[in-house]
């Protein structure tokens, strides 16, 4: 049986990681654990919703 469970790590509201890999040097480097994920970043839109949030809401 295999067991995966998700994880996510959001960075400065700028920065987001999804998948199942933990946060750690073994799991990210991916030579010893079989791990996947996804990173995003973008920078534009959160620009974008700071000006019309500025507040954060």
């Amino acid at each position: 049986m295999i067991y995966v469970h998700s994880k996510g790590m959001i960075v400065d509201d700028e920065y987001v990681i999804l998948g199942s890999a933990n946060i750690n040097q073994r799991s990210m480097e991916g030579t010893r654990d079989t791990e996947i994920a996804m990173g995003a970043y973008q920078p534009e839109y959160t620009w974008a919703r700071k000006q019309f949030y500025p507040r954060g809401q």
